[in-house]
């Protein structure tokens, strides 16, 4: 500035205001190879976040298989409760007939056999539980396809979890049989190492 003004104007003071009016007088200069280190760091950013990506991928594909082997497990479980409870109704029904009947037989009472017969069908229509495993086998081939699909499915997994623990719990309830009361703790037992799985699902 100095040396532009004893060129234009010999002999005229310079005020500091006049500094203000320069653009980028103090603008920082940028340091020798900044383009260069700029560079390295984008291209070591890309590279972290590929590894990342082929990690989750990974990890990913080992938990599917995880939740493929849970759900074959509750397929098989599943099938041989179905085998059971399709005649639990019917041998809740001639369980109890007969305890009735040697119960009133042992007080000396006459039994009245029309509402002796409606109550035991009652009985026998509660220990039903086809709705449960109808829902439980819907809940189980949903969760394998949500499983199977793309984009963030952890919440809906978790919810279907939470679903299929609800009718299992309510097969176990209904349960007039060991081997059924067997079965449903498996079934609970499956879910619920599966329920610890899916919190490293997003």
């Amino acid at each position: 500035l100095c040396k532009l003004r004893d060129e234009l104007t010999p002999g005229v003071e310079l005020p500091i205001t006049a500094l203000s009016l320069v653009t980028n007088l103090n603008a920082p200069r940028q340091p020798h190879g900044f383009d260069e280190a700029r560079r390295a760091l984008v291209q070591a950013v890309d590279l972290a976040m590929s590894r990342l990506d082929e990690m989750r991928s990974h990890e990913g594909a080992a938990l599917l298989e995880l939740f493929d082997a849970h759900l074959a497990r509750l397929d098989a479980v599943l099938e041989e409760l179905l085998v059971i409870t399709a005649k639990a109704p019917r041998n809740l029904q001639r369980w109890l007939r007969e305890r009735l009947v040697r119960l009133v037989a042992e007080c000396g009472a006459q039994p009245d056999n029309g509402r002796l017969e409606t109550e035991l069908a009652l009985l026998a229509d509660r220990a039903d539980v086809t709705e449960e495993t109808s829902r439980l086998r819907c809940h189980i081939d949903q969760f394998r396809s949500v499983a199977h699909g793309n984009g963030a499915v952890g919440r809906q997994l978790d919810f279907l979890l939470q679903e299929m623990m609800r009718e299992a719990n309510t097969l176990g309830a209904k349960s007039h049989d060991s081997t059924q009361s067997h079965l449903s703790v498996d079934l609970k037992s499956e879910i619920e190492r599966m329920r610890e799985q899916i919190q490293n699902v997003e």
